[in-house]
């Protein structure tokens, strides 16, 4: 059988695309291939690697071959570089026997036969042209009034015999030097040079574009492929003649050309509904080539620079440096964006945005629809991913969630807001649980009886704030103030509800059926139910605790609009002091206590503060809580203490027994008490609970986390 003659130029930056390239050639054609690889340098780790996918085909051969010339004077074609030289300049280095070559992009990917293309009746020349390629669907698509049947350097024959006759590609460079303006070099030249001495392939089948394929039925019934663009589209009005041949196209390409910005693993790929299709070749290969050990999960990780957005929120802010020393530490350039002084912080940011393999992160929105031109996002505009931790419910962040950028990757502490942002916001692609985190105190952790505090308690209660965010109920249809009281209701007899649960369920119950959009929009501006069920339970746990005379060191904002606290002797409250005095307030109590805030099936940053302090934590229960410690009373292997806000009549608090797990509010008191006068007890469980926290709930192990399961595989 013939030997086939295939030729590629690449640099080190571009042997992982032909490594694809190539596997996805070998596994469906099983023919002899002698293979040059023409690159001004390749790092032996690089010609390796090709080597090693090479020595899959039966009868492969491989040679790296150093272009011969002086390019220093030639224009540098920007972004391609000299790049573009060396495939007319290998033209003139190929053996003398050789009768044609194909010259082949690197960003293909194969996924079918090839016997066409490379043994078709065409390759014997009967018409004496000097080249064969496919036409270039994507100005015909993007710009059809300016199109002209111009053919795609994707995927190229040129018949040697030719070529050498008009000077071979000396003559190529020197013409291409010559042109004043080529944005596409190789490919213009082509189309210049070659406009009647040529071969049309077919694109369909050798050099087809990820494109969504809304074409004429007529048309296609006679071999017609003329697909319409996103433009012509909207000004149609009857699209009874039109079908969608997306998938047809698809499965009958043999080659797949990810052209231009449509490279799977550019960041800013223009937007297309054919990706859905399309990726499906590239990313079968990609990963069978993982699992037969041709790449290595680092050969994975673009992401190598971060950018912190800090200085609004100092309790953000704590989690931020704890999270850029862990990633300094794993190799990680790491910048700090203090929004305080944007004028520096935009400056020093350049350096690591001009270059692909930046990422941003940040809590609660800080930066995340950050504009530098009016209307503009500046992360989409550099195409730059932004991770955007969420502290809160999604609700709290409705309007920035409606302006993300299409960069965004958003993360929740909780798996039903995970869940929330999952369904309202389809278009954020990046969608993940990650649970708040713990801060080491920087005091010294001592024995729990030595310690002055009983039971400390940080948080406010928002329930005088509510007034402020009642929404304008004759905005509404139906009566929404009573579908909110009654959601509110709903949450104090079943806390094991969310809020927007409570909420649709209260809406259906009367036939109200919204839309997505229109119910995320409704529960944004109900969510002051959610702030009066955290308020209701917040209170009822440490008016129940301090009037049974357990001793309470109370922190927190709105506590003083509650009377009772003046006349309880067992309660010290001592308003609001910062984020950094919080944890270290910690370390001087026996018992840190939290109640959620309505976090169902997540964490709170309280109670692995309070872990690592060195102190019992002691919260109200979740799904995650259950599923992931053990906060048993009676265990002892307790790492923490866990109760649940349900009355001991309801079931929601029960296994699948009828025995209750966790202790509910009223047996709070005794159960607390009685730990207190068990220092050995506490002891033991704050140990457990330190180690455990240290080993795996830090805000540096969520920074891992993120290391292993986001950034290393964008």
């Amino acid at each position: 059988m013939e030997t086939i003659t295939l030729m590629f130029v690449v640099n080190d930056k571009f042997v992982d695309p032909l490594s694809t390239t190539l596997y996805s050639l070998l596994k469906h054609n099983p023919y002899p291939f002698r293979i040059f690889v023409f690159a001004e340098s390749l790092s032996d780790s690089s010609q390796e690697k090709i080597k090693k996918i090479a020595a899959l085909g039966k009868d492969v051969t491989v040679s790296f071959v150093k272009p011969e010339g002086d390019f220093s004077n030639l224009p540098y074609v920007e972004p391609y570089g000299k790049e573009v030289y060396y495939k007319l300049a290998g033209l003139d280095m190929l053996p003398e026997d050789l009768d044609r070559v194909y010259c082949l992009d690197a960003d293909i990917i194969v996924k079918g036969d090839l016997k066409e293309l490379f043994f078709g009746q065409w390759t014997k020349n009967p018409n004496h042209v000097s080249m064969a390629a496919c036409m270039d669907l994507y100005e015909e698509f993007y710009h059809p009034d300016k199109a002209r049947e111009s053919i795609n350097a994707g995927v190229l024959c040129f018949f040697l015999d030719k070529i050498k006759a008009m000077g071979g590609g000396k003559e190529l460079i020197r013409l291409l030097a010559e042109m004043e303006y080529a944005p596409y070099p190789e490919q213009d030249l082509l189309n210049e040079v070659f406009w009647d001495d040529r071969y049309i392939l077919p694109w369909e089948k050798f050099d087809c574009i990820p494109l969504p394929y809304i074409m004429k039925v007529s048309e296609v019934q006679q071999g017609i492929y003329h697909p319409i663009n996103r433009v012509q589209l909207e000004g149609m009005g009857d699209l009874s003649e039109y079908a969608d041949y997306t998938r047809a196209v698809y499965e009958n390409a043999a080659i797949i050309h990810y052209i231009g910005n449509y490279k799977l693993w550019k960041k800013d790929r223009p937007e297309s509904s054919g990706y859905e299709v399309f990726n499906r070749a590239y990313d079968e290969i990609k990963t069978e080539m993982i699992q037969g050990g041709f790449i290595l999960q680092d050969d994975l990780q673009n992401i190598r620079r971060l950018i912190f957005m800090t200085g609004v929120y100092d309790t953000l802010d704590i989690f931020s440096y704890d999270m850029m020393e862990y990633f300094k530490g794993v190799g990680y350039e790491v910048l700090e964006f203090d929004t305080k002084d944007m004028v520096k912080a935009l400056g020093a940011i350049y350096p690591l945005v001009s270059e692909p393999g930046a990422c941003v992160i940040t809590f609660n929105n800080l930066g995340y629809n950050m504009e530098l031109v009016p209307g503009q996002n500046l992360w989409q505009q550099l195409q730059i991913p932004i991770v955007n931790i969420l502290m809160d419910h999604p609700f709290c962040h409705k309007r920035a969630l409606d302006q993300s950028p299409n960069t965004a990757i958003v993360l929740c502490p909780d798996r039903n807001h995970m869940a929330y942002v999952q369904r309202f916001y389809p278009e954020i692609s990046i969608t993940g649980f990650l649970p708040h985190g713990g801060s080491i105190p920087k005091k010294e952790v001592g024995l729990i009886e030595n310690r002055p505090i009983d039971v400390l308690y940080a948080g406010g209660i928002s329930r005088g704030f509510v007034k402020d965010v009642l929404p304008d109920f004759s905005q509404f249809s139906f009566d929404a103030k009573d579908v909110g009281d009654k959601a509110y209701e709903m949450l104090l007899k079943q806390p094991n509800l969310t809020t927007e649960e409570a909420l649709e369920k209260e809406l259906l119950s009367r036939g109200i059926q919204l839309s997505d959009p229109e119910l995320c929009d409704f529960i944004e501006k109900m969510h002051y139910v959610d702030m009066l069920a955290v308020s209701y339970f917040r209170e009822k746990v440490i008016r129940t605790l301090a009037e049974a005379g357990v001793s309470v060191t109370l922190y927190g904002t709105g506590w003083e609009e509650c009377d009772w606290i003046k006349d309880c002797p067992s309660l010290d409250f001592r308003g609001r002091v910062s984020s950094y005095e919080i944890v270290e307030k910690m370390a001087d109590s026996k018992i840190v206590l939290n109640t959620m805030t309505w976090f169902k099936d997540g964490s709170h940053d309280r109670v692995f503060n309070g872990m690592l302090s060195g102190a019992v934590a002691v919260s109200d229960t979740s799904g995650y809580m259950e599923e992931f410690f053990d906060g048993d009373w009676e265990s002892d292997n307790a790492e923490l203490l866990l109760f649940s806000l349900d009355n001991p009549d309801e079931s929601a608090n029960a296994d699948s027994s009828g025995v209750f797990c966790y202790p509910g509010i009223e047996e709070l008191p005794e159960r607390i008490q009685s730990l207190l006068k068990d220092a050995k007890r506490m002891q033991e469980i704050a140990d457990r609970g330190r180690a455990r926290a240290l080993s795996k709930e830090t805000w540096a192990m969520r920074a891992k986390e993120l290391h292993e399961d986001l950034l290393s595989q964008l």
